[in-house]
C-alpha cells in the first residue's frame, strides 16, 4: 500500500512538472507583437468566411507574463496566463473586473485564438500575424 502511495505521489509530481515546462514552451512561443489580420464573426451562418482586417490591433506578449493590448484605448496593459489550449488576459484597469480567456492554436506562422469568456452564439475567431519577436 504504501508502495502504491508512493507511486501516485511520484506520478503526480511529474506531471505537474511536465504541465509546467509545457505552458512556459508555449508562453515562449506566444512572447512577441502579433497583429490581428482576419477575422470570422458568424451572422448565423457556420460558413462564415475569414475577412481580412485592415490596421488590426496589435497584442503584444512579454516573457514577463506582462501584455499590451492596442484594442483597448482606456486600458492596454495587464498579466497573462497560460493554461494548455488557453491564455487568459487580467487587464491592469478598474474597468475590466472580469478577465478575458482564449482559446488558441499556433499554427502555420499565424495564432489562431477564439474568445471562451464572450458569447459569440455564431462563432467568433480571430487569426494574427507574429510582426516581431
Amino acid at each position: 500500500m504504501k508502495n502504491l502511495f508512493l507511486f501516485l505521489v511520484l506520478a503526480l509530481g511529474i506531471t505537474s512538472c511536465q504541465s509546467k515546462k509545457t505552458d512556459a514552451k508555449l508562453a515562449q512561443n506566444l512572447n512577441g507583437k502579433w497583429q490581428l489580420v482576419e477575422q470570422k464573426i458568424g451572422i448565423g451562418s457556420t460558413d462564415t468566411p475569414w475577412r481580412k482586417v485592415e490596421n488590426g490591433t496589435v497584442l503584444t506578449f512579454k516573457a514577463d507574463q506582462s501584455f499590451t493590448d492596442r484594442d483597448h484605448p482606456q486600458c492596454q496593459t495587464g498579466k497573462y496566463k497560460m493554461e494548455a489550449n488557453q491564455f487568459t488576459l487580467s487587464y491592469n484597469c478598474s474597468d475590466y473586473k472580469e478577465a478575458l480567456s482564449h482559446s488558441y492554436e499556433l499554427k502555420d506562422g499565424f495564432l489562431y485564438t477564439q474568445p471562451l469568456t464572450l458569447v459569440c452564439t455564431d462563432g467568433c475567431d480571430y487569426k494574427y500575424q507574429k510582426i516581431t519577436n
